[in-house]
């Protein structure tokens, strides 16, 4: 309530201008002060600040494998109740997963040798995690389309393959559905944690190179994207072994669904 107040007669867009004075300039000092203590400090500015204290620590543990993980973990469970949970777990992970991308980029662009410090970066969660959408579902659109006989998911198999290869897969997690669906949650769940647990090892155990830091664009299909992340061309034969491990994964429950709708339809 520390405003510069205006006579009546003074038009009210004027008046405003004043009333927004005091807090203004308190906002004002108050922040310069702020920038003066932290420049007296080692960190030297805000930014350096923010980094050393928050970014680091928590990138370290959002690029874990236990952090990756929990990541992968809730974004299909957000998805299974029809919530679009990549945008969710982004809001947290990707600044972490953005950092961890500018650091191997860094160390690339001084040699393509080097070692680079970081294996989950914002390519490895597009091109791994979210590789052919949540749930990784291009085998299992493939599975659909050519090894069904009901004819609801043979026709939602097909025309989801398409969008599947550029890593769209909201058609099949809407139209089979994957959404609060009992038979397929459990492979909705374990297809990402095994990209995960195969890629992160594959990575860490010197069989894959770490990615580059090089900007991968998220709809690149695979096996390109693996290999651009890369810059191997491991890490596009990564991306086919993990779309194979999903397959089978997914293949039994597809089955049981089939046989269900299957009933259903003849019954109809």
């Amino acid at each position: 309530n520390l405003t510069v107040k205006m006579p009546d007669s003074v038009p009210a867009f004027v008046s405003q201008q004043f009333t927004a004075l005091v807090p203004a300039v308190f906002s004002a000092v108050f922040f310069l002060i702020i920038r003066y203590v932290i420049a007296a400090t080692p960190y030297g500015t805000a930014s350096n600040l923010v980094y050393s204290l928050l970014q680091a620590p928590l990138t370290n543990v959002g690029t874990s494998l236990l952090g990756t993980i929990v990541f992968t973990f809730l974004n299909s469970f957000f998805w299974l109740f029809g919530i679009h949970g990549t945008e969710l777990v982004s809001a947290v992970a990707q600044p972490l997963w953005y950092a961890a991308r500018a650091a191997n980029f860094d160390v690339f662009a001084v040699s393509a040798l080097a070692a680079r410090p970081y294996i989950v970066t914002q390519d490895f969660s597009n091109m791994i995690i979210f590789l052919t959408g949540t749930g990784i579902t291009l085998p299992l659109c493939i599975e659909m389309a050519f090894l069904c006989k009901s004819e609801r998911i043979r026709k939602v198999g097909k025309l989801s393959i398409i969008p599947g290869v550029f890593n769209v897969n909201e058609p099949v997690i809407f139209g089979l559905p994957l959404v609060m669906n009992p038979v397929m949650i459990i492979p909705f769940f374990l297809a990402p944690m095994a990209a995960v647990l195969i890629s992160f090892g594959s990575m860490y155990f010197g069989l894959v190179p770490y990615p580059t830091g090089v900007t991968v664009p998220w709809t690149m299909p695979a096996p390109f994207g693996g290999w651009m992340m890369c810059n191997s061309w491991m890490g596009g034969l990564l991306q086919i072994v993990v779309l194979l491990v999903s397959g089978a994964i997914y293949y039994p429950f597809i089955k049981a669904l089939d046989k269900k709708y299957m009933e259903e339809e003849q019954q109809s």
